[in-house]
């Protein structure tokens, strides 16, 4: 009886931490987000593709609701492996303007009180497909190659617009 009650004590707290870690996230479009108006799951997942609007920040789209984009945010500190390099991603390609990725974004839908908009707090990124940059290794993301070197430009004394040229 005793070793019953210690293997259900040793069971019960893995079973909970195992439930607690993966939050379950409701699968959601942007549309359907964006008519939702304040009544939004607590946790969604949203397949799209991911655009850099810089300026004004990243943004997720899909196409059942070209249109539409939901701004999405996320913080680095205590962040998800997934998040922390999905950040790097973004940093090493911040140049880089449209459409840049696709993947399972999965958060919070929060309102932003300031643009009245609403936007994703991201929580953890799935199956992310970088566009237009080819992955060095599997679940890292790409590096961007440094452009070419420029020219060589001449000393101020070797400048080929004030060296005299004679015509035999």
């Amino acid at each position: 009886m005793k070793a019953l009650i210690l293997i259900a004590l040793v069971i019960s707290p893995a079973l909970c931490a195992g439930a607690s870690a993966q939050p379950k996230y409701t699968q959601a479009a942007i549309c359907q987000i964006a008519s939702q108006r304040g009544k939004y799951p607590q946790l969604v997942q949203i397949e799209a593709d991911l655009f850099n609007g810089m300026p004004h920040g990243l943004f997720i789209g899909d196409t059942t609701c070209p249109r539409r984009k939901i701004r999405i945010d996320y913080k680095t500190a205590g962040a998800e492996p997934s998040v922390v390099s999905f950040d790097k991603y973004v940093l090493q390609n911040f140049a880089i303007t449209g459409l840049i990725g696709h993947g399972r974004f999965c958060g919070s839908i929060k309102h932003d009180p300031g643009t009245g908009r609403i936007y994703l707090l991201l929580q953890t990124v799935l199956d992310f497909q970088p566009k237009g940059l080819p992955a060095e290794r599997p679940g890292e993301p790409p590096t961007v190659t440094p452009p070419p070197a420029a020219p060589q430009v001449p000393a101020p004394d070797e400048d080929p617009l004030t060296q005299k040229v004679t015509v035999r």
